[in-house]
Order: structure tokens, then sequence, then C-alpha cells
């Protein structure tokens, strides 16, 4: 089985954030918490039992969503607001 970190590494922007030092002042905000992120999960998730994995995995994909929905609304509301 693949480690996290492989998995990360198959994707170019996690790839990318994982050679990213979240201390770099140089990095957005949004940069240095996924650099941060990617980095802790890389580091510790494979540790964990599979029921707390998919917690967390569930926890994020909820979240993710209900972001996206959010972006979503927001960007319809600025295409309105254009027109």
């Amino acid at each position: 089985m693949k480690s996290l970190r492989d998995k990360m590494n198959a994707d170019p922007q996690l790839k990318r954030a994982l050679q990213w030092n979240a201390d770099d002042p140089t990095l957005s905000g949004r940069e240095a918490a996924l650099a941060r992120i990617v980095t802790s999960l890389s580091t510790d998730f494979d540790a964990l039992d599979g029921s707390h994995q998919r917690a967390i995995a569930d926890a994020l994909v909820a979240q993710a969503k209900e972001t996206q929905e959010a972006e979503s609304y927001a960007d319809r509301l600025i295409r309105r607001s254009r027109q």
C-alpha cells in the first residue's frame, strides 16, 4: 500500500506544497496553511487506525463540499451584480 505522502506526491498542487516551508514569509496565508496541513498529514496520517483516518477524511469531504457550495454561491452573486 502506498503511503499518504506518495499519494500526495502524485498530485501537482500537493507535491509543491510538500516542498514548501510553512514558515517562509513569502508564502501567502493559503499556501502556508496548505504546507502545514499536508506536512502534518503526510507525517502522521499513516500511523492512525483506519477508523480514525476515515473520520478525518469524512470531515474533510464534508467541509470541502460546504466550502465549494459557498464559493459557488458567492460566484453567482458576483456574476449577477455585474449584469
